[in-house]
């Protein structure tokens, strides 16, 4: 369960998974925001400080990984969870080593159970 007040950050443009995902966090006692890019993640966090953020690698727009220099280049903290099903040819592993050498403190290969 997470601590009183633990808020979280989820930036995924398939709106049916980000709203799984905040689902989940909600119950486990998380505060959820949901940015459907990473550009309106950024509008987000001029008005919120989140904990974690969990990123999608794969966006139109700004994706994650260009998404992770970004965030830090507005002085995010938050460590970076990012998330991929891979792309093409590209295994989810592939795409998520280079999220975790572009900064993100953790990966996760979608689909992933709730667990």
């Amino acid at each position: 369960m997470a601590e009183k007040g633990q808020s979280v950050l989820v930036v995924d443009d398939d709106e049916t998974l980000a709203a799984l995902i905040e689902r989940i966090l909600s119950r486990a006692g998380y505060e959820v925001s949901v940015a459907t890019s990473v550009e309106s993640a950024l509008f987000l966090h001029e008005s919120a400080d989140f904990d974690l953020v969990m990123l999608d690698v794969f966006m139109p727009g700004i994706g994650g990984l260009e998404g992770i220099a970004e965030f830090a280049s507005w002085g995010w903290t938050a460590p970076i969870i990012s998330m991929s099903a891979g792309y093409g040819d590209m295994e989810p592993s592939t795409v998520l080593r280079a999220a975790n050498k572009a900064g993100a403190a953790g990966v996760l290969a979608k689909p992933f159970k709730k667990e």
